[in-house]
C-alpha cells in the first residue's frame, strides 16, 4: 500500500508555514519580476535553499513556467540517501501550506513498470528538501487548474546512468502536457562543500566563478550532456544538482521533436539562461564583502585583521572597509587553517561513544592548535591550501594523524586523547577543560614526537601567575649533541584562568590582542562548557574563531579530506571570551623562542601587575613545572577544582 500524504516537513523552517503569508510572499516575489508573454518555458531551473535565501531567484523561474501544462515532473538531488538510481514517492498526496498537490499515480507506475526505478519510503521523502522546496512555488503558479505531479529524486549517478535516465524520460518531454522543474543550486563554493576551485588569471574569486558559471550555463544551453559532463570532470565542480541537470540534458538529446539546427523546440531556452543569470548572482553575492560581513557580524571597518600573526591592511587610507584584494588574502588564509569538529560514526571509544557531540569540543579545539602547529612546524606559515581541493603529501599526512580512528597511525585521534588522558581528568562522553586537553595532547606529542616537534606545558600549581623558565624550556630545543646549534620546534601551552566565574578580567584584553599579533602565535583555546572555541585571530576589539559544533560524518577516504578546512569566517567580541583558556605558541627554532620571551617579558612590564605569565631566566625548580606523569587529580584542572563553573584554577 502507498504511503497516503507526505508532510510538509520544512515548512516553518525553510519557508513558512502559514500558507497565507507564505502565498503572500511568493507573489510579491513574483509581481516583482517583468513578464514576458512569449517565454513560455517548458523547463526551468530553480536552487533549493530557504525561500528567504533564493525566494526572488526561484521567481524569476516560475514567472516564466508554462501554465498550460496539466504534469510537473521535478527533479531533484539527494542530500541524505545514497543511491545510484533514480527514485519515486510512494505518496499520493504531498502537502503545502497552501494547498495539497495530487501525484500522477498513471505516470508513477509506468516508470515503475520499466524496473530502472527504486522507492523513497517514508522518513526518505521527507528528509529531502530539494524536492520540497519547490512545491509552494509550483502550486502558487499552478492553484488555478488541475495538475498533476511527478516528483523523482535523481541519486549520484554514473554518466551512463544519466543517459539511459534520460532516453526513459524523453517521451515525456516531447508531450506538451508536461513541463519539468530541476531543483539545483548550481555551483556550491567552499571547503565544507570540497569545491574551492580558483584561478587567479580569471580575476578575483567571485569573477572565477562566474567564468566558470557562464561556461557551464553555455554547454547547457547548448543541450550537450557530454560536453557538459566533461566539465564537471575538468573542473571538479560539484554543482548541487549536477546529476538532475544531466539527466535532463540526456532528455533533450533523446527527444524527437527537432528544429533546423537540430536542438530540440523548447521555450526553455529563454528562461534557462535567465534563471542561471538569476542562480550566479545570488551565489555571487554571498563572496561579496557585504554579504561576508553580514554573514558573520563583522563590523565595516578598516582596521587591520591579525590572523596567526598574519596581518592583513589595506595599502592606502581611505574607504569603510577593507578592499576586496585584502579580503582574498584573509579567505585564502583562513581556507588553509584546519578545521576540526564533532564527528559521528566512528569506532566506539572503550567500547561506548561512537560521536562527541555534546562532550568533545575541548578535545577538538585542541586538536586544532596541534595541527596548526603541526602545519607551521612541517609546511611552513606561509602555506595555502590549493584551490583544486588537493592537499599536499605533507598536509595529507598532517589530517591523517587526526582522523577519528584508534589505529596506531592516527596518533592525536578523539581514541588516542582519551587513552592518554586516563589518570588526567579525561572522561569518555564528559566534557573537559583545557588544562587537561594541554595534558593529553602533551603525553601524546611527547610520546610520537611528530617531525621532531616538542611540547611544554607552562604552569604554576603554587598559584598567581605562570612562570617559564627559558633556560629549561631553551634546552628542549636543542637537538642531540651530535648536532651543535641546530634546534626543533616547540609547541608552548599556557593554561590560564584570566578572571572569575564567567567574566573575563578587562586588563588582560590588550594582553591577549598582542598575543594572537605575534608570529609565533598557535591560537587560544577558550569558550564555556560544552562550548570551547579556537581563536586564531583579531580585529580592533573581536576575536575571529573557528567552531568545533558542527556534527559531520567521519572521514574514511582522503576525498573527504576537504571537511578538515572551513570557509566560514566568524567572530566575536573579545570581551565575551571565558575566562578559563589555554595560550598556545609554536617557536620554530632558539631564535624564534628567545624572541618570544622577550615579547613576553615586554608585555609583562606593560601589564601593571597583572601579566599573563613571566619569563625568568634560568632552570628553576622542577616543583615548579606540572609533571608529564602527575596525576591530574593532584595538579590544576582536577575535578573537584572545576566546580563553580569554572574549569580549572592554577
Amino acid at each position: 500500500m502507498p504511503q497516503t500524504t507526505r508532510r510538509a516537513s520544512h515548512s516553518g523552517s525553510w519557508y513558512k508555514n502559514s500558507g497565507t503569508e507564505l502565498l503572500a510572499g511568493i507573489e510579491k516575489w513574483l509581481a516583482a519580476v517583468p513578464g514576458d508573454a512569449d517565454c513560455k518555458a517548458r523547463a526551468v531551473i530553480s536552487p533549493h535553499a530557504g525561500h528567504v535565501y533564493c525566494g526572488h531567484v526561484m521567481a524569476h523561474a516560475y514567472k516564466h513556467l508554462d501554465t498550460s501544462a496539466s504534469r510537473v515532473f521535478v527533479l531533484g538531488p539527494s542530500h541524505h540517501h545514497y543511491t545510484s538510481k533514480c527514485m519515486l514517492s510512494r505518496a499520493e498526496t504531498y502537502q503545502t501550506p497552501i494547498g495539497d498537490i495530487q501525484i500522477d499515480q498513471q505516470v508513477c507506475r509506468d516508470l515503475e513498470a520499466t524496473g530502472l526505478f527504486d522507492h523513497m519510503n517514508s522518513s526518505i521523502d521527507e528528509a529531502e528538501h530539494s524536492l520540497e522546496l519547490q512545491l509552494p512555488f509550483i502550486h502558487a503558479t499552478m492553484r488555478h487548474k488541475s495538475y498533476t505531479l511527478i516528483p523523482i529524486m535523481v541519486g549520484r549517478l554514473t554518466v551512463e546512468s544519466e543517459e539511459m535516465f534520460g532516453r526513459v524520460l524523453a517521451p515525456y518531454l516531447d508531450d506538451p502536457a508536461n513541463v519539468f522543474v530541476i531543483s539545483s543550486d548550481f555551483c556550491h563554493w567552499g571547503s565544507r562543500f570540497s569545491y574551492t576551485y580558483y584561478d587567479p588569471s580569471m580575476g578575483q574569486i567571485h569573477e572565477c566563478i562566474e567564468k566558470l558559471d557562464r561556461l557551464g550555463m553555455d554547454l547547457i544551453e547548448q543541450g550537450k550532456p557530454q560536453a557538459f559532463a566533461a566539465y564537471l570532470k575538468q573542473y571538479h565542480n560539484t554543482i548541487c544538482g549536477r546529476h538532475p541537470i544531466g539527466v535532463f540534458l540526456n532528455m533533450l538529446q533523446a527527444c524527437k521533436t527537432r528544429c533546423a539546427d537540430g536542438l530540440p523546440k523548447l521555450g526553455f531556452y529563454t528562461q534557462f539562461r535567465l534563471g542561471l543569470s538569476s542562480s550566479y548572482y545570488r551565489m555571487a553575492q554571498a563572496f561579496g564583502l557585504k554579504r561576508l560581513l553580514q554573514a558573520n557580524s563583522l563590523p565595516e571597518s578598516t582596521a587591520p585583521m591579525w590572523l596567526l600573526g598574519n596581518k592583513y591592511e589595506n595599502a592606502e587610507q581611505g574607504g569603510q572597509h577593507l578592499s576586496q584584494e585584502v579580503w582574498s588574502a584573509i579567505m585564502s588564509d583562513w581556507f588553509s587553517r584546519v578545521w576540526i569538529t564533532y564527528r559521528e560514526g566512528f569506532p566506539a571509544i572503550q567500547g561506548t561513544c561512537t560521536s562527541d557531540v555534546g562532550w568533545g569540543c575541548t578535545l577538538r579545539t585542541g586538536q586544532m592548535m596541534l595541527a596548526q602547529a603541526l602545519l607551521q612546524h612541517l609546511v611552513g606559515r606561509r602555506w595555502r591550501r590549493p584551490l583544486d581541493n588537493v592537499c599536499p603529501t605533507e598536509v595529507a599526512q598532517i589530517l591523517h594523524w587526526f582522523l577519528d580512528d584508534p589505529a596506531p597511525q592516527h596518533a592525536f585521534s578523539i581514541h588516542s586523547l582519551c587513552a592518554a588522558g586516563q589518570g588526567r581528568g579525561i572522561t569518555v562522553g564528559q566534557w573537559l577543560g583545557p588544562s587537561t586537553c594541554c595534558h593529553a595532547l602533551h603525553a601524546l606529542v611527547s610520546k610520537t614526537k611528530p617531525g621532531g616537534l616538542c611540547t611544554h606545558i607552562v604552569s604554576s600549581p603554587g598559584g598567581g601567575a605562570p612562570v617559564l623558565y627559558s633556560s629549561r624550556v631553551a634546552d628542549l630545543l636543542l637537538l642531540d649533541p651530535s648536532e651543535p646549534g641546530s634546534s626543533k620546534g616547540l609547541l608552548l601551552f599556557v593554561p590560564l584562568v584570566l578572571g572569575t566565574g564567567k567574566t573575563l578580567n578587562a586588563r588582560y584584553i590588550p594582553q591577549l590582542q598582542q598575543v594572537l599579533q605575534w608570529q609565533q602565535s598557535a591560537g587560544i583555546v577558550g569558550g564555556r562548557p560544552g562550548s570551547s572555541l579556537y581563536f586564531v585571530g583579531c580585529q580592533d576589539q573581536n576575536v575571529l574563531f573557528l567552531d568545533p559544533h558542527t556534527l559531520q560524518q567521519v572521514v574514511t577516504q582522503d576525498s573527504e579530506l576537504g571537511t578538515y578546512f572551513c570557509d566560514q569566517l566568524r567572530c566575536m567580541p573579545l570581551a565575551n571570551m571565558d575566562p578559563s583558556l589555554a595560550l598556545g605558541f609554536y617557536c620554530s627554532g632558539a631564535d624564534d623562542f628567545a624572541d618570544l620571551c622577550q615579547r613576553l617579558s615586554a608585555l609583562e612590564r606593560q601589564s601593571g601587575g597583572a601579566p599573563l605569565l613571566c619569563v625568568v631566566e634560568g632552570q628553576g625548580e622542577p616543583a615548579w613545572e606540572t609533571s608529564l606523569d602527575t596525576p591530574i587529580s593532584s595538579a590544576a584542572g582536577s575535578p573537584s577544582a572545576q566546580k563553580g563553573g569554572d574549569w580549572e584554577f592554577l
